[in-house]
């Protein structure tokens, strides 16, 4: 007779929520008294390391929000806004696609359209191109921004502005 996990032990109660996941979060592999007391405590979900971000970061324990310009989901939802803890269809536990996850708050970027200067009808985001500085990830709202914040406007990963933010992939294009 073999031992049941952790994991099959709540399953008796809770409904599974692993089952047919492509990723699921590594502590929740070995169990899932790795983030909750089992027997009761005194934080939301019965969370051993604390509520929202803070229990996050027992083991993520480099902030990733820590810029100055701070995405209003993460200050409001914390990490579970985007990324489920226990496991997904996408990497990095995020919810949906990239893309489709930004959408459901930024609805006016849903055609992948970006308008630039340079560019009458717009950048397309998305589609079959890779991200050209992470090219094994698709092109997608965070190959510019950073959806967790920032120390540039627009959560831009590089430059001041919109033209700087596109100087990071394509250089600069000032002559």
């Amino acid at each position: 007779i073999s031992k049941p996990t952790s994991a099959a032990s709540c399953f008796q109660c809770h409904q599974d929520d692993l089952t047919g996941r492509r990723v699921i979060h590594k502590p929740v592999e070995k169990g899932c008294d790795q983030c909750h007391i089992p027997h009761g405590g005194a934080n939301r979900m019965l969370l051993k390391g604390g509520s929202g971000k803070t229990a996050c970061y027992v083991c993520h324990q480099t902030p990733v929000d820590a810029g100055k310009v701070k995405h209003a989901a993460v200050e409001r939802y914390g990490c579970t806004g985007c990324h489920d803890p226990h496991g997904t269809a996408n990497r990095f536990l995020i919810a949906r696609k990239t893309n489709d996850l930004c959408i459901t708050c930024h609805e006016a970027q849903k055609d992948g359209r970006h308008v630039t200067p340079m560019i009458g009808r717009g950048h397309v985001v998305g589609g079959n191109l890779n991200d050209p500085r992470k090219p094994d990830r698709p092109f997608s709202c965070a190959s510019c921004h950073n959806p967790h914040g920032s120390d540039n406007p627009n959560f831009f990963y590089f430059g001041g502005s919109a033209m700087e933010s596109c100087d990071g992939c394509h250089g600069d294009k000032t002559g």
